[in-house]
């Protein structure tokens, strides 16, 4: 169950952090593999701040952009 709260405050987050709809950021997340990566690194990142988690998707998301 932890990990689904964290995948929640991180759409709910990222919704902010980039004024996008939750559909948009979910659509996103899917684009892009953001769910399964927040998975992976679960351990390591639910423990960072908020602002760390948004910059970190942020790279992620460019990274797969390329």
């Amino acid at each position: 169950m932890p990990i689904l709260l964290f995948l929640a405050f991180c759409i709910e987050n990222y919704k902010k952090h980039t004024n996008f709809s939750s559909e948009k950021v979910l659509e996103l997340f899917n684009l892009y593999g953001v769910i399964d990566y927040l998975v992976e690194v679960y351990e390591m990142l639910h423990t960072q701040g908020e602002g760390y988690i948004m910059e970190e998707i942020d790279r992620f998301i460019e990274n797969r952009k390329k």
